[in-house]
């Protein structure tokens, strides 16, 4: 079960990744959608050599891979609470050749210290086969880990960040709390907020972006609690 294969994807301008992908999981579903698809509408970005982008919640990679065949030279920081795709997403990155990602294994919520993430429980439909990203917003069955927790306001701090191009948020669930916990001197200082919404509406997290951000659509959008967003800072 979960048996690691590898498929080529090719993005919008060409380039191909060999990704390895697990069965019976979301693996392909994922990384199509953000190679093929380009869900988030990246390739409409600018991307350049100094530019930074924080990926909270990178699974197996698709959004890294992406943004280094737009410029390879962009700095990424994958912040992955699971020890499963840690391993596939640093996998991802050495066979195809990435220098600019860097991979932490911590989970980003709205508070320091530790949290349990649960995932993987066979009897519960929804994470047999979404088995490695969580069980339905942190239900507890299943497996679970004790994993290291850290604000973005502690990422910038460590990481000596000024500004960043995007912070791309897809943590099942726990992007409220991160956005409510992210002070008002961290936010102007990122560019654009684009991910997945689980909990609230995408009108209510925009107003967790302290007035800082204007909605701007994109593909798959939703008005409802689940979809996708991106949002501007008014600034640029």
């Amino acid at each position: 079960m979960y048996e690691p294969y590898n498929q080529t994807f090719t993005c919008f301008n060409g380039r191909q990744f060999i990704v390895t992908l697990r069965k019976e999981t979301t693996d392909f579903n994922t990384i199509y959608a953000s190679l093929v698809e380009d869900e988030y509408g990246l390739k409409d970005f600018d991307f350049n050599d100094d530019d930074v982008v924080i990926d909270i919640g990178p699974a197996t990679g698709g959004e890294a891979l992406l943004i280094s065949t737009i410029n390879p030279k962009t700095k990424i920081y994958c912040f992955e609470p699971l020890p499963e795709n840690i391993q596939l997403l640093k996998q991802n990155i050495v066979q195809n050749n990435l220098s600019n990602v860097s991979v932490f294994q911590k989970a980003v919520s709205g508070h320091n210290g530790t949290d349990k993430i649960y995932y993987g429980a066979e009897d519960y439909e929804i994470s047999k086969y979404h088995h490695f990203i969580g069980n339905s917003l942190n239900i507890p069955k299943g497996n679970f880990i004790i994993v290291e927790s850290v604000t973005l306001e502690k990422i910038f701090n460590n990481l000596n960040l000024s500004r960043i191009k995007i912070l791309r948020m897809d943590p099942e669930g726990t992007e409220v709390d991160i956005l409510k916990a992210c002070p008002f001197n961290i936010l102007k200082r990122i560019d654009w907020i684009v991910g997945e919404h689980h909990t609230v509406s995408r009108k209510d997290l925009l107003k967790l972006t302290k007035g800082l951000f204007v909605d701007i659509p994109c593909a798959w959008q939703s008005d409802n609690n689940l979809g996708h967003f991106r949002f501007k800072n008014k600034k640029l």
